[in-house]
């Protein structure tokens, strides 16, 4: 009687908590395009159209059309998860959204940080004939650890990336290792 009875009470609090989180999101219905990069491109006009850093004032309306356009890269993932080129791309997108790297008004915190690391470690190993997601991954991770004054991890991040990509043909990738030749050189001061 009293299993059943806690696990009732268990059950009643999991709903209430999912309702309760729930409550406060809105699903966005996304249209489904014809191509992974073609449904890339629409998250890509999504996110230019919504302005962010212009509505970051409008708090309300910051947080539903940076949810909006959150959900514009995931369907991509959802649609399309056998792509290689595309999804991708949307993957890192998405995590720099969680971690508040892709606006600077974006919310952040140190767990989110961590967490958003672990993500891209696990990209890095999901896509390893992929050199941007191998870049952008690691540049992203080395800017968590520099926002977290982990700068030592940081450096060593920053030392590969312009090592590895300093020379790569593809422009972006070496915009990356150029940024991170810049951060490498800059000093840092670790307080004990």
């Amino acid at each position: 009687m009293v299993n059943r009875y806690w696990s009732r009470a268990a059950a009643l609090l999991l709903i209430a908590v999912t309702v309760a989180g729930c409550a406060g999101q809105r699903r966005i219905l996304v249209p489904t395009q014809n191509t992974a990069g073609a449904q890339l491109a629409y998250a890509e006009r999504q996110r230019k159209e919504a302005n962010l850093p212009l509505i970051f004032e409008k708090k309300k309306e910051y947080n539903l059309a940076r949810n909006m356009v959150r959900q514009t890269y995931q369907a991509v993932v959802d649609n399309f998860p056998a792509d290689r080129e595309f999804t991708p791309v949307a993957k890192i997108n998405l995590i720099e959204m969680d971690a508040g790297l892709d606006e600077q008004h974006a919310p952040k915190s140190k767990m989110g940080d961590h967490r958003a690391i672990k993500d891209y470690d696990a990209l890095i190993k999901e896509y390893p004939e992929n050199e941007f997601v191998q870049a952008k991954a690691r540049y992203d991770q080395a800017l968590l650890h520099k926002r977290n004054r982990e700068f030592e991890e940081a450096m060593k991040l920053f030392k590969h990336l312009r090592d590895t990509y300093a020379k790569h043909a593809n422009p972006v990738i070496k915009n990356i290792a150029e940024r991170s030749a810049a951060y490498y050189q800059e000093t840092y001061v670790i307080e004990k």
